[in-house]
């Protein structure tokens, strides 16, 4: 019983060899890249949204695991400050290949005031190499 369990095992996964890749993790920007659209606070939440793109062809994202948001905060008077931050939770961030995925963070309690922002961002996800669809 255990033999045959084990062929029809191997055999499906010659049927379906996407089944039979593991993930890889990865910071390539060449990859996945993130713009920043806005910048708001939600009562005394700082939350930011943007856009994930999937540059490549053959790869699919299936998790963001780390995301910390550098953002430099400018004011009227020509001083800025820099502020670090992670979201309070991490969204879903599935994304197939050549597409987009909008998404929105909450970074947490922030009590500032700004004119003008500008955000680097330091990310790493996951990724199935091959994938056809």
């Amino acid at each position: 019983m255990k033999r045959q369990v084990c062929i029809i095992f191997l055999l499906l996964i010659m049927i379906f060899p996407t089944v039979s890749f593991a993930t890889e993790t990865s910071s390539d920007t060449m990859i996945l890249e993130w713009k920043t659209y806005k910048v708001w606070k939600d009562g005394e939440n700082l939350c930011m949204s943007g856009e994930f793109e999937n540059l490549r062809n053959d790869l699919k994202i299936t998790r963001l695991n780390n995301f910390t948001a550098i953002i430099t905060f400018m004011n009227n008077d020509g001083t800025s400050y820099q502020y670090v931050g992670q979201p309070e939770k991490m969204p879903m961030c599935k994304i197939a290949p050549n597409s987009k995925k909008r998404i929105t963070f909450n970074l947490g309690k922030f009590d500032g005031n700004w004119t003008d922002w500008n955000v680097d961002a330091i990310y790493n996800f996951s990724y199935i190499n091959g994938v056809n669809f």
